[in-house]
């Protein structure tokens, strides 16, 4: 289960750095195309923030705590969505919210 957990990390680090350095490009060449994909929760922001925070909750609670695998995989999937439900609500939503503002 490690190396699932380190992959989560892994990938979502990897993400993170490919949009800051190609965010524009990407953002150009994929414009519309996913646009049948209209609910709010599934940005990207949050669904890989989701699967990065299991990575790194499944590291931490396997690593340093005594608790089963099953136990350490409910317990990352619990924070996970707790930290996608926390950057939908403390980030997405609110600056979709500036972007439609009319001053």
């Amino acid at each position: 289960m490690t190396e699932l957990y380190w992959g989560c990390l892994a990938g979502g680090i990897l993400f993170a750095a490919i949009t800051v350095f190609f965010g524009d490009v990407l953002s150009g060449i994929f414009d519309g195309m996913f646009d049948f994909l209209s609910a709010d929760f599934l940005e990207p922001m949050v669904v890989i923030g989701g699967i990065t925070g299991f990575g790194g909750a499944g590291i931490l609670l396997s690593q340093y705590t005594s608790l089963t695998t099953m136990a350490v995989f409910v317990l990352s999937f619990l924070l996970a969505i707790l930290l996608a439900i926390i950057v939908y609500f403390g980030y997405v939503k609110p600056m979709k919210n500036s972007e439609n503002s009319t001053s």
